[in-house]
């Protein structure tokens, strides 16, 4: 069994969540003749041998829908294992500016530009429900730990509150560590829940725990803020929102998003002690 077991190849893809000038995204069905056929999802494909995740992207893109990517931010790195195989899925955000060319169905797919929060076309790829659910959280945070963060601009509605201050049906963060004591609360209470964690070990532990929706690394020093530039390079399953104080943001800030961090976070001072 264990010959067996390392005997299952990894199969990296690349997919990419390409946004329109209205904020809407791009879904489109798997043709005829492939796994799970007519089910909508993120196009993409296999990485080729000795090609980037970047590469394969675009090269897909073109292949498949005719569209000519010229830059794409990671995001997400989420795995599936299956009895043949384990697929690892790196998603890329394209925004409205970083594409161009004329939607074709090269492959006899269908295509539908669908609202973030509003998704109508079925069946969905099973495996793409926590992804869709994660393109909903805002990309720019701001607020305190303390009181309340918000999302910006347009998703200035959205508002994540401590759990001793969270609404039902509101988002709420927990420190890891009562999470991990068993205080998790019901995960259907709350639109969302966040975990957050002081130090890489946390933060590893964090994203690997089953049922939150992301992870807030608090932080104060560069050697952690380093260190997440690495973690997020490697991928990471869940939205990981990086918050420190504004020096550490100021230099960090450009690296983090660039590897595909979900925000920043400012933090003040009197934040960065831990729960």
């Amino acid at each position: 069994m264990m010959q067996e077991q390392n005997e299952i190849k990894t199969v990296d893809v690349a997919a990419g969540i390409v946004f329109n000038a209205q904020g809407q995204c791009l879904l489109s069905s798997r043709p005829e003749g492939k796994p799970y056929a007519g089910y909508w999802e993120f196009a993409g494909g296999k990485l080729e041998h000795g090609e980037t995740a970047l590469a394969a992207l675009q090269r897909e893109w073109r292949e498949e829908l005719g569209v000519e990517i010229t830059r794409a931010t990671p995001w997400l790195c989420k795995r599936h294992a299956y009895e043949h195989a384990h697929v690892r899925i790196w998603f890329f955000r394209v925004a409205a500016g970083d594409w161009h060319g004329e939607l074709q169905a090269k492959e006899g797919q269908r295509w539908a530009w669908q609202t973030v929060g509003r998704f109508d076309v079925s069946p969905m790829l099973p495996a793409n429900g926590a992804l869709l659910r994660a393109l909903s959280f805002p990309t720019d945070w701001t607020g305190g730990l303390a009181t309340e963060v918000r999302g910006c601009g347009e998703r200035a509605d959205w508002c994540l509150r401590p759990r001793h201050a969270a609404q039902p049906g509101g988002h709420v963060w927990l420190a890891w560590h009562e999470w991990a004591a068993g205080g998790e609360p019901s995960l259907a209470e709350y639109g969302s829940v966040w975990l957050l964690a002081d130090g890489e070990a946390q933060v590893q532990a964090a994203l690997a725990a089953e049922g939150p929706d992301g992870v807030i690394w608090r932080m104060a020093d560069s050697a952690q803020a380093k260190a997440a530039c690495t973690l997020l390079q490697e991928g990471c399953g869940l939205p990981l929102v990086l918050a420190a104080p504004a020096p550490l943001c100021e230099t960090f800030e450009r690296q983090w998003r660039a590897f595909g961090a979900q925000a920043v976070l400012r933090l003040d001072e009197s934040e960065l002690k831990s729960e």
